[in-house]
């Protein structure tokens, strides 16, 4: 309409339009909503489960805490799993000798599409900036791109990032609670 009331020529005829409209011919005339698409390409499923126990006796208490947590990305072919332990101990193990001991340990694996620029929020960036006027996936397999950049495509590629994390840290305390009134030695 704004065109014709500049006296020029309509850029798209009624006929395109409808294509659009219809998805007709979603190869030519598509009308593709990237974000909505990525954002609901995954599951965003996700788990946890812990494990802990308790216990001692009169000189001597211990804490083990494991845990598993899988989280599905909200795009497709991401993910986090994270593995953790925990142990904690407390022992008397002399009068007036304290021990304290406390151990963590942590594996965690990620795994997301390489998209530009390197990560999945590349990828959601890119998304929010591709037109619904360029196709995705196209029906001969190929993809529609803008600037050399499709969310489709980066996420079927066989590119993919995969950081796999590990730690484990420990610390002990040794304390000695002297027979003077209010001297004590830590170690």
């Amino acid at each position: 309409m704004a065109m014709r009331n500049m006296g020029k020529q309509e850029a798209y005829l009624p006929e395109q339009i409808q294509k659009y409209r219809d998805g007709s011919d979603p190869d030519n005339y598509p009308n593709v909503n990237h974000l909505k698409w990525l954002l609901e390409s995954g599951s965003g499923f996700q788990h946890q489960h812990n494990l802990s126990i308790q216990g001692g006796n009169a000189t001597t208490s211990y804490n083990l805490s494991v845990g598993y947590r899988n989280q599905e990305g909200m795009t497709a072919k991401t993910s986090n799993e994270r593995m953790t332990a925990l142990f904690t101990m407390k022992s008397e193990i002399a009068k007036g000798l304290m021990l304290n001991l406390n151990i963590n340990a942590y594996n965690n694996k990620y795994n997301a599409p390489n998209g530009e620029p390197q990560s999945i929020d590349g990828m959601i960036g890119y998304a929010v900036r591709q037109g619904p006027i360029y196709a995705g996936q196209k029906s001969d397999g190929s993809f529609g791109y803008q600037d050399n950049y499709s969310p489709e495509a980066w996420l079927a590629s066989e590119s993919f990032v995969q950081n796999v994390s590990r730690n484990i840290s420990a610390s002990g305390q040794l304390t000695w609670n002297t027979p003077v009134d209010g001297l004590s030695f830590y170690r």
